[in-house]
Parts: structure tokens; C-alpha cells; sequence
């Protein structure tokens, strides 16, 4: 039988916080909005379209903890690599949510509209820590969850077959795991299953390269996708202010592709 070390840690209405559900019709565009029924601290974050893994694309345009933006570039981020299959212990907020307060998501650009959920994981705010900070009396680093790398159509063939992602950092931060998709929109139904045929041939900010090979060979795509894990894919690097990422993709599939990315942020 537990004791009650085990069943301190979390109190009621502390464990999973819901978004619910979009409402029928199925859309290709949405808001969802999560209100706190205490006060939190929110970890992982899943969103769950209404369909198979590998036939999700889209993207999530904004996300807001009481009213304060937790996305920190200027391009959107890969709807998919929020989904619950993601195996990336990065996927964390870390930011207070007070009693009442509103946590709330966007998204856009689903090829195959579908109903969506979403929920973010919780953790109680102790009373002894006093009343939770605002998002923005945390700390600017606080708002810096994930970074948005956009996406776009690369070509199946050359020269057509390379894309270069960039974002511009709408505030200084850390980028820690990354995650890129590859979704074949024109078979039926949208399959991710050519990404293992793309290759990522340059990571820089501020024109810097991340990438170790001394030739360009490229790395693959799949280190990055949906069920990539390692410890040791963690970036961990600095990007200042206005501060531009780039990734760019070689596509050797034969078929176009379209492609889409972000970081998750570490804690600075």
C-alpha cells in the first residue's frame, strides 16, 4: 500500500491539463484555449489531430501562457512535432500558470482537416513558494519554449531539391533538440515515409555552422524525426537576439516534398 511520500507530489486537479477538442466539422485551422482550475506549472506539451502520425502536417502559429507568447522567432513551428509520439523529454514549458489563467494554441495549415486535442502535463505550484509569477516577472528566458524554423515545398529533383529554412530569434535564447518533417502531400493519403530520403546539409546561426563534417556530406533527416531519441541531440547553443537559425535540406526522394521544423529551448 502507498505511503505518503508516494502520493504527496501531485494534489487534485494537478495532473494533466486539457484543451478539449475542436468542434465538428473537421478544420484545417484552429484555436484552443485551457483554463486552470488551480495554480500550476506546466511540462510536456502533446497536440493530437485526428489522424494517423504520419499522415499529420500543419503548423502551430502561436502559443500563449496567460496572454505572453512562449514561441520565440518569427516563423511557426511543425504541428506534428508536438504530437504525443514525439520522443524528445525537451518538449517542456516550465512556465507558472495561475488559477483561472489561460494557457492557448493555434493552429494552421492542415492539408487533411481533422478534429484536434491537446493537453499539457502539470506539476502543482506549491503554496510555500508563494503566489506564481507572471510569465513575464519569470524571466525572459521562461518564455522561450520552442523556435519556430517554418517550413516550405522543396523540389524532388535537382536543383530544385534543396531548401533553406531560416528564422530571426525575436529574443536571445538557447536552442536544444530539434525536430524536422518531410510529408509527401501529393500521395494518397500524406505520408511521411520519403523523409528518409532527405538529408540535412547545413545547421547555422549567425552564419556559423553547427554541422561537424569537414566536407558537407549531410546528415540525415531522419535524426531529427518524430521517434529520433539520443541524449546526445541536444544542441545547446546561444542565438542572440535577432539572431538568425538556418537549416537547409537536401530532398533525394525523387517526389516533392514539403518540409517543416523547430527547436525546443533549454533553459538560459
Amino acid at each position: 500500500m502507498p505511503n505518503n511520500s508516494n502520493i504527496d507530489f501531485r494534489t487534485s486537479q494537478s495532473y494533466l491539463l486539457g484543451f478539449g477538442q475542436t468542434p465538428a466539422p473537421a478544420a484545417a485551422a484552429g484555436t484552443l484555449n485551457a483554463q486552470a482550475a488551480r495554480n500550476l506549472v506546466l511540462g510536456r506539451f502533446n497536440i493530437s489531430p485526428n489522424l494517423p502520425a504520419d499522415q499529420i502536417d500543419g503548423q502551430v502559429t502561436a502559443l500563449s501562457v496567460q496572454g505572453a507568447s512562449i514561441l520565440c522567432s518569427n516563423q511557426p513551428c511543425a504541428l506534428r512535432g508536438f504530437h504525443t509520439n514525439l520522443q524528445m523529454d525537451e518538449n517542456f514549458i516550465g512556465v507558472p500558470l495561475v488559477q483561472n489563467g489561460v494557457a492557448s494554441f493555434t493552429f494552421a495549415a492542415q492539408t487533411t482537416p481533422s478534429l484536434v486535442s491537446a493537453a499539457i502535463y502539470a506539476d502543482p505550484w506549491g503554496a510555500s513558494l508563494g503566489e506564481p509569477p507572471s510569465p513575464d516577472e519569470s524571466g525572459p528566458s521562461a518564455l522561450n519554449y520552442a523556435f519556430g524554423m517554418g517550413g516550405g515545398l522543396v523540389g524532388g529533383v535537382a536543383p530544385a531539391n534543396v531548401i533553406t529554412l531560416q528564422a530571426t530569434a525575436l529574443r536571445a535564447c538557447v536552442l536544444g533538440r530539434l525536430y524536422i518533417g518531410a510529408i509527401n502531400l501529393a500521395a494518397v493519403p500524406p505520408s511521411h515515409t520519403l523523409e528518409s530520403a532527405c538529408i540535412v546539409t547545413s545547421i547555422q546561426i549567425n552564419s556559423t555552422e553547427q554541422l561537424g563534417s569537414a566536407v558537407g556530406a549531410g546528415v540525415p533527416l531522419s535524426a531529427f524525426a518524430l521517434d529520433a531519441f539520443s541524449s546526445m541531440a541536444n544542441l545547446n547553443q546561444f542565438v542572440p537576439m535577432n539572431g538568425t537559425v538556418s537549416i537547409t535540406i537536401q530532398n533525394n526522394s525523387g517526389v516533392g516534398l514539403n518540409v517543416s521544423s523547430h527547436f525546443f529551448c533549454n533553459a538560459s
